[in-house]
């Protein structure tokens, strides 16, 4: 079995050396990019999803970085490895407010399918954006927003919304990232409040830890600078429920020498209490190492969103190189 696998050292493999889904350059809606997917496998009862009704079916939510705007797109696949693009299901109504990252999560009691979300929103006061996370639900083949995940502070970035797929001693659950770590907060309903647990769930090397670039403020920026090797973590794919914990996969990220470099890396946390890691890989169970992995900004990554159980495989989806989504599976 896939877990067994990896619980004894194993590492995931391409499953094609080439990217499953790339961007349309002579589509304006998506022509910097169409990366970092949610998808989910539809079996049994059908959905709606784009116009569509969908059974037996993969669907994939993806990011899709256009000439003015992030929007969300969709796409459907009978083999996740060949999609069918169906276009823009949701952009924000706001001009100034972007969409980036969405992960997929169907509830184990109710069926319900929810999808945390990357809000970008530009701030004038400093020119430039501020990301949180907002929860949508898929219903009746449309997206709408109910929630939020509050942040513990307006002036630091949150992102990497990932919806746990059941309830946690009664309570829903969201890993989070507020830079540089994974965190998990809780709500009593989807809409929220969310309350966040202050320990984290994975943490960089203390020595590593990173400052968020972005930030404006020049202490911030001038620490930033000095730090010759800087890492951070991110939540990755929907946690999957084993009798063992739940698994994850997640991503690192090192800043080293001007070039970022994200790699993924597994973990099994408690079934009652994720802060508690039982497991965690010793090294990247998948690096960048092909081209595509990579662009000419210095960034080497892949990303991982989505991890697919299939019998004894597992099936892992992966943004790649900030524009690509590729495939790997052990």
């Amino acid at each position: 079995m896939w877990l067994q696998k990896l619980l004894a050292g194993g590492t995931l493999k391409r499953t094609y050396d080439l990217p499953v889904l790339i961007a349309d350059p002579n589509d304006p809606t998506e022509k910097h990019g169409a990366y970092n997917p949610g998808v989910l496998r539809v079996d049994g009862i059908p959905i709606k999803f784009g116009g569509r009704e969908v059974t037996n079916q993969f669907i994939k939510i993806y990011r899709a970085d256009g000439h003015e705007k992030r929007t969300l797109k969709g796409a459907i696949s009978n083999d996740c490895k060949d999609w069918e693009k169906i276009g823009t299901i949701l952009e924000h109504e706001e001009p100034m407010v972007h969409l980036e990252d969405p992960r997929l999560t169907m509830m184990h009691e109710s069926g319900r399918i929810f999808i945390g979300c990357v809000e970008a929103k530009y701030r004038e006061s400093n020119d430039n954006y501020i990301t949180s996370i907002g929860i949508y639900e898929l219903v009746d083949g449309k997206i709408k927003r109910i929630g939020e995940v509050q942040k513990e502070s307006d002036i630091m970035s949150d992102k990497d919304g990932v919806i746990f797929p059941r309830l946690i001693n009664g309570r829903y659950a969201v890993l989070r990232r507020p830079w540089p770590y994974i965190k998990i907060a809780y709500s009593d309903s989807i809409e929220g409040p969310w309350v966040t647990d202050p320990r984290p769930v994975i943490a960089p090397s203390p020595e590593k830890e990173g400052i968020g670039p972005w930030e404006k403020d020049p202490e911030l920026r001038s620490a930033y600078r000095e730090k010759e090797h800087i890492e951070w973590v991110g939540a990755g794919t929907v946690p999957i429920y084993t009798p063992q914990g739940w698994f994850i996969i997640y991503h690192q990220g090192e800043c080293k020498n001007n070039q970022r470099f994200y790699t993924a890396h597994a973990a099994l946390l408690d079934l009652d209490d994720p802060t508690i890691v039982k497991w965690q890989s010793k090294g990247p169970i998948l690096k960048p190492e092909l081209p595509w992995e990579a662009n000419d900004s210095g960034l080497n990554i892949v990303f991982p969103t989505a991890a697919l159980p299939d019998a004894d495989k597992l099936f892992v989806v992966y943004g790649a190189g900030d524009n690509k989504i590729g495939l790997a599976e052990i």
